[in-house]
């Protein structure tokens, strides 16, 4: 091998090598996103955990249903 075809294979090492880091940190990118979605999602729900609202919901679950009150989805819009 002379200089010049080991130059041309280093060169397609480098290529190849340029390349490949850059499909790494795109796959990385797309990783972090779903990863940062996942853990604002955890929080969105933790935030819904607290005391105060586990409490609220019991107290508006345990409300009777109002069959006959009246309000239809179609005049709540007043």
């Amino acid at each position: 091998m002379d200089l010049q075809t080991l130059a041309n294979v280093a060169q397609i090492l480098g290529a190849t090598a340029v390349v490949t880091a850059i499909f790494f940190g795109i796959a990385q990118i797309r990783q972090f996103r779903l990863q940062r979605r996942d853990s604002a999602a955890a929080e969105l729900v933790r935030s819904f955990q607290d005391s105060e609202f586990s409490r609220s919901f019991r107290l508006i679950s345990s409300l009777p249903r109002c069959n006959g009150c009246g309000v239809t989805p179609s005049r709540t819009g007043r």
